[in-house]
């Protein structure tokens, strides 16, 4: 398991990130003991700090493409950063990352914070969760 796919998995059974007072994640009571067996994916791996920044950014990207009503997906790229399309690096923020998750865990718990408000409690599509399953 990649620290991508333990925030995917914390957010789909009801896990969020609390900005205020302090940055933490919020892990539902049933998850506690998992988590606690995983907690060395998350040590030094999600920057959560930068997670509410990226997050206002890619909800702004989200909203935008909603009223857009276009069928494809935005791509959810920082606009600072110089992304890239190449494997083993983040689509999002173009830092190195291993060849089988497609976005950074700062990104991925970004990209889940931003459209989690206007999905309510659904699954998170394999699409948007920043990671293959291949």
């Amino acid at each position: 398991m990649t620290p991508t796919e333990l925030l995917s998995y914390i957010y789909d059974n009801a896990g969020r990130i609390q900005f205020y007072p302090d940055v933490r994640i919020l892990i539902p009571t049933h998850l506690m003991t998992f988590v606690e067996q995983h907690k060395h994916l998350l040590k030094d791996k999600v920057h959560l700090a930068e997670v509410e920044q990226r997050s206002k950014i890619f909800r702004s990207q989200f909203l935008a493409w909603t009223k857009t009503k276009q069928p494809a997906a935005p791509t959810f790229r920082l606009v600072d950063a110089e992304p890239t399309d190449e494997e083993g690096y983040c689509f999002s923020c173009g830092i190195g990352v291993n060849s089988d998750v497609f976005r950074c865990a700062t990104c991925t718990a970004a990209l889940l914070e931003a459209i989690r408000p206007r999905i309510g409690n659904a699954v998170v599509p394999d699409c948007l969760r920043g990671h293959s399953d291949a």
